[in-house]
């Protein structure tokens, strides 16, 4: 009973702090201009889910609810105070456990009540991680909404929430050192143009195929590699990332190179369907298995993460042999971020 009053009593609190805060914070949109108070700007951006949105000059306390870029943020000093997808975050970058773990996880759904009580001044989320609770968010803060379309728009999604933070020439600095990575990469490799790499995922009782429109697919291009053309999505305007086949479809994941990634290493389940698949004649009989050029990767080709996406080419070094020529990953060694060239500066300005 005491349990129950306690939630009632911390569920009627919620409302009315919503109710005192609503009136102090006025979205862009309902107001008949956009001018915004001193110390706060006007944000929009292409993917933005709802219309202009005064936020913080400045922002001290922000709570991004999204899995993806803790880490490159964390890198640009972003005062992050609340996410989530804490316990993946930490998976994925060890090296960053006990900084993410000194943030509260603000839950997936979302817990208004904790994101209440951490007092943020901006919040970053989509708008689906919103849905329905949207004006409650922007009462308790000027709140950044962004529209998720597909992984092919993750560099976008990265680009606006470094805007939002006030990080964005930190985002063009990450993106340089990303880049520059990839094409170290293709030189060490020598020639991956003439390399098509089939990117294939495992998981439990699926195969999945990644065409161009995944993370995945955007770095291998990055460092080079062609794709086998079945991999290819040929409609630019409904880009789709993935798609399943069968174990009769087996071919289509051949190439001169396969890639196959999944969560082997936690997840029981993904490793049986990759047991079958490797003992299946059909695969068996792909000219890469037959030549000895697949590798098997834990690392997630599917994330839209700007750390990530240095995991991925560290295991295509690794992958192709040149692992020991390329240079750190500076997510593992932690690098401050590079300062950027002022002709790299002038074009990202431009």
């Amino acid at each position: 009973m005491k349990t129950r009053q306690r939630a009632a009593q911390g569920s009627l609190l919620l409302a009315l702090l919503l109710m005192l805060n609503i009136v102090s914070i006025i979205p862009a949109a309902g107001q008949e201009n956009t001018q915004c108070d001193a110390g706060f700007r006007l944000f929009d951006h292409e993917y933005l889910a709802t219309e202009p949105v005064c936020i913080p000059e400045n922002p001290q306390k922000v709570v991004v609810a999204w899995a993806f870029n803790a880490t490159a943020l964390l890198r640009a000093d972003v005062p992050i105070i609340g996410t989530n997808s804490i316990a993946f975050n930490q998976g994925q970058f060890p090296e960053w456990a006990d900084d993410l773990g000194q943030i509260t996880d603000v839950g997936r759904p979302l817990n208004l009540e904790v994101i209440l009580g951490l007092s943020p001044d901006l919040i970053i989320t989509s708008d689906f991680d919103a849905e329905g609770n949207e004006d409650a968010l922007s009462s308790i803060a000027p709140t950044v909404l962004f529209t998720w379309e597909g992984t092919h728009i993750w560099r976008d999604v990265a680009q606006l929430m470094f805007d939002a933070a006030g990080r964005l020439k930190e985002y063009d600095a990450l993106m340089i050192e990303q880049e520059t990575r990839a094409a170290e990469l293709g030189a060490l490799i020598d020639d991956p143009q003439a390399i098509e790499l089939s990117i294939v995922n495992v998981r439990a009782d699926r195969i999945l195929l990644y065409t161009q429109y995944s993370p995945g697919g955007m770095i291998v291009e990055e460092v080079g590699f062609s794709r086998p053309e079945v991999q290819l999505w040929p409609d630019a305007e409904s880009p789709a990332y993935l798609r399943d086949i069968s174990f009769e479809e087996l071919q289509q994941a051949d190439g001169d190179y396969i890639l196959i990634f999944g969560g082997f290493a936690l997840d029981e389940d993904a490793q049986v369907t990759l047991d079958e698949l490797l003992e299946s004649p059909l695969w068996q009989s792909l000219g890469a298995v037959q030549a000895d050029r697949v590798y098997i990767s834990n690392v997630n080709f599917a994330g839209g993460d700007i750390g990530n996406a240095h995991a991925m080419l560290d295991e295509l070094a690794a992958a192709f042999g040149v692992a020991d020529d390329f240079s750190p990953n500076p997510y593992i060694t932690r690098a401050e971020i590079p300062a950027r060239a002022p002709e790299a500066t002038e074009e990202a300005a431009g």
